[in-house]
C-alpha cells in the first residue's frame, strides 16, 4: 500500500507526464473564417490593384502601418484618385501583411474611422485581380467549389489522455483515504 508521501509523488509525476508526453496543438494568434473568392469580394468595402510605394507607422496606433498604394485598376468601392493609403497590423501574428515596397498587390480592404483597412484574412494578395485564387483562407480540402470541413481530432484524443490520468490519480488518492 502507497503512503501519502508516494503518492503525492505518483500524482506530481503522472501530471508532469501527462504535460511532456501529451501532443501540443499549435496557437495561431490569427485565425481566418473560410470563404470563396466571391464571398471575399462581397465582404470587402473597396478593391483595388495596385503597387506598395510607401509605408509608415500609423499616427493613430503603434500596433498599425500606413501603406501608401499607386493605384492601377478599381474593382470596387471608394478609391479615387492616383494613390491610396491602407492601414494593416504590423505583425503577421495580428493578422497584418507586410507589403513589400514596389510590389504589385489586389488589396481587399474595409471602410474604418481611420480610412482603410487590409488583414491576412481579407482576401489581399499579392499580383493582379486575375490572379485571385478560386477560394480564401481555407487550407483544407475543397468539395464543389467550397471548404470541407476539416476535422482535428489531436485536442480532443489530448483531452481523454488527460481525464484518463486524471481520474486514475483520483482513484488511487481515494483507495488510500478510504479506511478498509
Amino acid at each position: 500500500m502507497l503512503d501519502n508521501r508516494a503518492m503525492r509523488w505518483t500524482a506530481i509525476g503522472l501530471l508532469v507526464a501527462a504535460t511532456v508526453l501529451l501532443p501540443a496543438t499549435p496557437c495561431l494568434a490569427c485565425s481566418c473564417v473560410a470563404a470563396t473568392a466571391a464571398e471575399v469580394f462581397a465582404r470587402a468595402d473597396a478593391v483595388f490593384t495596385g503597387v506598395a510605394v510607401e509605408d509608415t507607422p500609423a499616427q493613430f496606433s503603434v500596433d498599425e502601418v500606413e501603406v501608401r498604394f499607386t493605384i492601377e485598376d478599381v474593382h470596387k468601392g471608394p478609391v479615387t484618385g492616383p494613390t491610396v493609403t491602407v492601414f494593416t497590423r504590423n505583425q503577421g501574428s495580428a493578422c497584418g501583411i507586410g507589403f513589400v515596397q514596389g510590389a504589385r498587390y489586389t488589396v481587399y480592404a474595409s471602410e474604418s474611422d481611420e480610412g482603410l483597412v487590409t488583414s491576412s484574412c481579407s482576401g489581399t494578395h499579392a499580383g493582379s485581380f486575375a490572379a485571385q485564387p478560386l477560394v480564401w483562407l481555407h487550407p483544407g480540402p475543397i468539395v464543389d467549389g467550397r471548404p470541407a470541413s476539416v476535422s482535428n481530432d489531436t485536442p480532443m484524443a489530448a483531452g481523454v489522455v488527460a481525464a484518463g490520468l486524471i481520474a486514475a490519480t483520483a482513484a488511487i488518492v481515494r483507495r488510500r483515504r478510504t479506511p478498509g
